[in-house]
């Protein structure tokens, strides 16, 4: 009920203007600034390091990074307000997400209207900047954990661009995040500080590991970007925009882990931190005729859509569901075990399991299909044998029939294994089970949501209800028009090109893709 009543705040309804403007903020100002709040967006991780009880007093040591998360950034904060005209009648809705204070929604809508984008944005909020905790266990951390069980050492939420040195485009290294790391590692493993030379070593049980530990550089967590540009001047910052929409897109980064000898890993990541502010300016005329839809990613244009009133909630309703969806940071970047007893790496042990489990599910599948296609064979043998064949075909039968019932119950063993790990056998055009195309086969697979990255390809079409990583496909803004046959089309803003979207009733799905651009 709070979060709701805090959209219904954000969601102000503003008298038509002649335009809608931003104004930077300075918080250090002081003063009262008149006009709606939002900021652009930055990226920010979570980054936990837990240790796992093994047998005989033995730990693992875990990292997780999440994946990159946007929030309002309060450096590249904007006041939104609108100048009043002749045009009362009609009314800017502004749709400002309270936790994160990105934007989300702008639009000309009456109140009525106004209240199923509400609704839609409701359905998105909750898991924006959640990430999937590991247990942690209360007591005294010098204590052995108990095996099977998991204690939470460190936990942090990281700004990758707030380091020394960390600009937009440049190569950094998170300093500061990688000494904590060793700090809470040395202290869960009791080294004791390095003795002269010449004297005795301190005894612990842990020995090899305090050695490895030594290493200032033992943890290294750095980011790498993949393009380059030639600065000619100055990027545009925040109070440099003035425009009717100030936003940031998100650039292309690589997110590095090493650690000793156990991983050297990277993974893709899209941060939108630092990078030039971008405007988009909203002509007055437009909106008095009610007929552009605004649709952000956490404050990044994701669409404008322009067609009338009737049309635009039927239209809206996808975006919103959808493309909210692209930065919820539920799924972890990186899952690395640092197994100290073997000096080996484990990547994401449980994409390894998925992966197991699916290869399991797809032998036995084939293996049931291969059985019951041996008791066709042998029933048919069996009715055209002749008499003095009889007996032994009706044995040959019940054993290809004790085959296919073992066959049956293993497969429903592995069908039961994928269930506890959240994945469900699909189904054919006859309604039977199919195999699962991304197993691992013995090379390696396709990655899951949880190994996978951000990256490239976004469609309405798609499940929005699971922990899926969603992906954005690159294409310019895109407007929606009505031809004279009164059908819709997706007109390409550059090119002119046009794509034929079929019409839509208030409240149905609509497989019109939106534009995107970053």
């Amino acid at each position: 009920m709070i979060r709701i009543c805090a959209i219904a705040l954000a969601a102000l309804a503003l008298a038509a203007c002649q335009s809608v403007t931003s104004r930077h903020v300075d918080y250090g100002a002081g003063g009262v600034i008149t006009g709606i709040q939002y900021s652009a967006p930055k990226a920010v991780m979570r980054v936990e390091l837990y240790a796992k009880g093994l047998a005989n007093d033995r730990a693992e040591l875990y990292l997780a990074i999440s994946r990159p998360f946007l929030v309002g950034d309060p450096e590249a904060t904007f006041a939104l307000t609108a100048s009043t005209s002749m045009l009362a009648d009609q009314k800017y809705v502004v749709v400002v997400n309270p936790q994160t204070r990105l934007l989300s929604y702008i639009n000309s809508q009456s109140t009525g209207q106004a209240g199923e984008i509400l609704r839609n944005i409701a359905q998105s909020l909750g898991a924006i900047g959640s990430v999937n905790r590991t247990p942690s266990i209360t007591g005294d951390e010098s204590d052995a954990v108990p095996q099977g069980e998991e204690r939470l050492l460190f936990s942090t939420v990281i700004d990758p661009f707030l380091g020394k040195n960390c600009e937009f485009g440049e190569t950094c290294t998170l300093t500061e995040l990688n000494d904590s790391l060793r700090k809470r590692a040395i202290a869960f493993f009791e080294c004791a500080p390095p003795t002269a030379a010449d004297a005795e070593p301190v005894p612990t049980p842990n020995r090899a590991t305090c050695e490895k530990l030594r290493d200032a550089n033992y943890f290294s967590v750095s980011i790498n970007p993949l393009f380059a540009f030639e600065a000619l001047r100055p990027l545009a910052e925040p109070k440099d925009c003035h425009s009717s929409i100030c936003y940031r897109a998100p650039a292309p980064y690589t997110l590095s882990v090493k650690i000793g000898d156990v991983s050297d890993h990277s993974e893709l990541v899209m941060m939108p931190n630092k990078s030039p502010i971008l405007a988009m300016d909203l002509e007055a005329g437009i909106f008095a005729d009610a007929k552009t839809r605004v649709d952000l990613v956490h404050g990044i244009p994701a669409t404008i859509a322009v067609e009338r009133k009737s049309e635009l909630v039927a239209i809206t309703a996808i975006p919103l569901q959808v493309i909210t969806s692209l930065f919820d940071g539920v799924s972890k970047v990186f899952q690395l075990r640092i197994n100290y007893g073997t000096q080996t790496g484990n990547l994401l042990a449980s994409e390894q399991k998925r992966l197991a489990a699916i290869d399991t599910y797809n032998k036995y599948l084939r293996e049931r299909d291969a059985a019951a296609a041996a008791l066709a064979r042998t029933q048919k043998a069996e009715a055209a044998a002749p008499p003095a064949q009889k007996t032994h075909m009706i044995a040959e039968t019940a054993r290809a029939a004790e085959t296919l019932e073992q066959s049956e119950k293993t497969l429903e063993e592995a069908v039961a294994e994928l269930g506890e790990i959240g994945v469900s056998p699909p189904l054919d055009a006859s309604g039977a089970q199919a195999e699962i195309a991304d197993g691992g086969g013995g090379v390696g697979g396709a990655a899951s949501d949880e190994s996978s990255s951000l990256a490239l390809q976004i469609d309405p079409s798609d499940d929005t209800t699971g922990a899926g990583v969603w992906k954005l496909d690159q294409a310019p803004i895109t407007t929606i028009e009505r031809g004279s046959d009164d059908r819709l089309f997706n007109v390409n803003i550059a090119t002119g090109a046009k794509t034929t979207v079929e019409p839509v009733k208030s409240g149905e799905a609509t497989d019109a893709k939106p534009g995107g651009n970053r």
